[in-house]
């Protein structure tokens, strides 16, 4: 196997035991993406415009910049439209 092109494992980019760490200038949290999954799923349950619904789309915005952080957006795309437009704005 080439070292060039080795696969990576979760604990290459965070040792067991580590919480978090810089990814291109942003402070990045374990357990992102897997909350910003979870929050889009959550946005399925709630009605727009209300405080639930506020709440998860403020934490899902700031989220974001973590998101980004990772690269997440140039290798997925998000098929909700309500949920990319999140991200656009």
């Amino acid at each position: 196997m080439s070292d060039d092109f080795k696969p990576i494992t979760p604990t290459d980019v965070l040792a067991d035991g580590v919480d978090g760490g810089i990814m291109n200038n942003t402070a990045v949290r374990k357990g992102t993406i897997k909350a910003m999954i979870d929050n889009i799923k959550a946005l399925e349950s709630v009605s727009p415009g209300s405080e639930d619904h506020d709440a998860i789309v403020a934490q899902i915005r700031e989220l974001r910049p973590s998101l980004e952080a990772l690269g997440l957006f140039t290798v997925f795309e998000l098929r909700d439209p309500a949920v990319a437009s999140l991200f656009a704005s």
